[in-house]
């Protein structure tokens, strides 16, 4: 992932954050303090959670049998990428659920109290992107697919 996309999904999580929180800002600092306050956290947690995806990422490889592990990380790049591109041809609202859930690892119950959304629905929209991702990626690359099963 570029370093652009990085900055686009910080600065979404930020107005979600402070379209959220802006009711409890009680104006005894600056808002721009505030506000890159807010954002300073929201890059730290991205970066957090990025990390952590990749270690658990790195040790479910290593569980594998070598025979299922993957070749090289240019198959892992390679899905990544394939997975950022379906992601951005989503819906919008379920690209903004599979965002929270998925990617920021928000639990589907809290993303339906954001989103203002009956939990149900939350979890049929993830379940459709998700299966809308997949079956893009095994339209025309079901081998790399299947490595990763």
């Amino acid at each position: 992932m570029s370093s652009a996309d990085d900055a686009e999904d910080i600065a979404q999580d930020v107005l979600l954050k402070v379209h959220g929180g802006l009711a409890g800002f009680s104006f005894g600092s600056r808002f721009s303090t505030w506000i890159y306050a807010v954002t300073r956290r929201a890059a730290a947690d991205f970066h957090r959670k990025r990390n952590r995806r990749t270690k658990l990422f790195d040790e479910r490889v290593g569980e594998l049998p070598t025979s299922q592990a993957p070749v090289n990380t240019l198959d892992r790049d390679t899905l990544s990428d394939l997975v950022q591109i379906a992601f951005r041809q989503l819906p919008n609202r379920q690209r903004e659920i599979f965002d929270l859930a998925d990617l920021q690892g928000i639990p589907i119950h809290e993303v339906a109290e954001m989103l203002n959304l009956n939990a149900v629905t939350a979890r049929v929209h993830l379940h459709r992107a998700r299966a809308t991702i997949r079956g893009r990626i095994l339209e025309t690359h079901s081998a790399l697919v299947e490595d990763y099963r």
